[in-house]
């Protein structure tokens, strides 16, 4: 009994002894740093406001380059077309911007070969001078090819060509001629067919111009060509109304909205009547690019008047549009196409530039500004009608 007692002290000590010895190679008995609650003290910033971001230049793109536009010739003399072009005046192109010069000279001919000399009076105006007189009846051709350059490099468009002669028939400076501006019944008159247009026709016959490149002058800028060679641009003509019918105003708009801008002639006394224009409509008009010229005071054939008459009908009545309208008044319209030789001759001593007539020509003769031809549009007119009143 105590044998055993004392064999089974010794085994305890020896478990116990065993079970509190770890084994040195199991890592589950591996020493760990247990966490404590203290935390290392750090400084605090100071608050501070979050700064605005400093903005940055982008660097503008580099603009693409634009080419310029390529230059035009806005006038000329002689126009193309021109068979009565004065012989030692010189050819005249007018550009719409500086040109090369060189570019110019290389790019240029002239058939038949002619010498001429150049001069640039500035850099947007050519003139050519010829040595000896434009010869009568020949036909000369001028051309630009696309190798003509502005001054900033860029070319002609399209060639350009004018063709001219010296002591021909005239200027192709048309005028048209109208009078009243109405829808007419069936029944109207042959009267009222050959002076009355419909504002529907007008407005086709307006377009027809812009179209094709026509241009209202007025009549002193004619004037000024015949006399001294002042370019024109091509496709000029005139518009000229006579007698100012109050209907004027049913289709004014369609001139102002073309910019085709017309004549009227006035009767000075007819401006009384109610179905003429008064003077607050005509001076109105007239602050919309309407060109004023006199058609006398009564509208009696001036062949019939005697000197004073015949004085008293151009002078009274150019000062009283002057005075009326505020405008300069130099063209003159014969009244029943009534015109001869004292007529022009009284004409012009009466301070007018030009005078219109009733001759049916599209072609001007330049040394007779004061018998200038004019083509009549009428109500029965087709637009191919209209358009052979036009030069070719």
């Amino acid at each position: 009994m105590c044998r055993t007692r004392y064999w089974l002290l010794p085994c305890l000590l020896l478990v116990l002894l065993t079970a509190c010895t770890p084994a040195s190679d199991d890592p589950s008995w591996a020493e760990t740093k247990v966490p404590t609650t203290e935390q290392t003290a750090t400084l605090a910033q100071p608050a501070t406001a979050t700064p605005a971001p400093i903005p940055t230049t982008q660097p503008s793109p580099t603009p693409e380059p634009t080419s310029a536009p390529p230059p035009e010739i806005v006038a000329s003399y002689p126009l193309a077309g021109d068979s009565a072009m004065v012989a030692a005046r010189p050819i005249v192109l007018v550009f719409d911007q500086a040109m090369d010069k060189a570019a110019i000279s290389e790019a240029l001919s002239l058939w038949p070969d002619t010498t001429v000399e150049q001069r640039w009076p500035s850099p947007e105006r050519l003139e050519l001078w010829p040595a000896e007189p434009w010869q009568a009846e020949t036909e000369y051709k001028l051309a630009l090819d696309e190798s003509a350059t502005s001054a900033g490099g860029a070319a002609l468009s399209e060639p350009y060509e004018l063709t001219f002669r010296s002591g021909g028939r005239g200027v192709p400076v048309p005028v048209l001629m109208y009078h009243h501006f109405a829808d007419l019944p069936p029944d109207a008159t042959q009267g009222q067919l050959d002076w009355t247009v419909s504002p529907q026709a007008l407005a086709e016959q307006l377009a027809y111009l812009q179209l094709h490149g026509w241009h209202a002058i007025a009549p002193s800028d004619l004037a000024l060509y015949l006399a001294e060679g002042t370019p024109l641009p091509q496709g000029s003509l005139v518009i000229t109304i006579d007698d100012g019918y109050k209907e004027v105003l049913d289709v004014a708009p369609l001139f102002v909205e073309s910019g085709l801008m017309p004549v009227l002639f006035i009767v000075t006394d007819y401006v009384e009547y109610n179905a003429y224009l008064n003077w607050d409509e005509l001076a109105s008009l007239a602050s919309q690019g309407f060109i004023i010229g006199s058609h006398s005071i009564d509208h009696r054939d001036p062949r019939e008047a005697d000197d004073a008459e015949l004085q008293r009908q151009l002078v009274d009545s150019r000062a009283l549009l002057e005075q009326q309208l505020g405008v300069q008044v130099d063209a003159f319209c014969y009244p029943y196409g009534g015109v001869n030789k004292r007529v022009k001759e009284a004409v012009a001593a009466s301070g007018y530039r030009t005078g219109f007539s009733l001759n049916p020509t599209i072609h001007q003769a330049p040394d007779d500004p004061l018998f200038l031809g004019r083509s009549r549009v009428d109500y029965g007119m087709s637009l191919d009608d209209f358009a052979a009143l036009l030069p070719r």
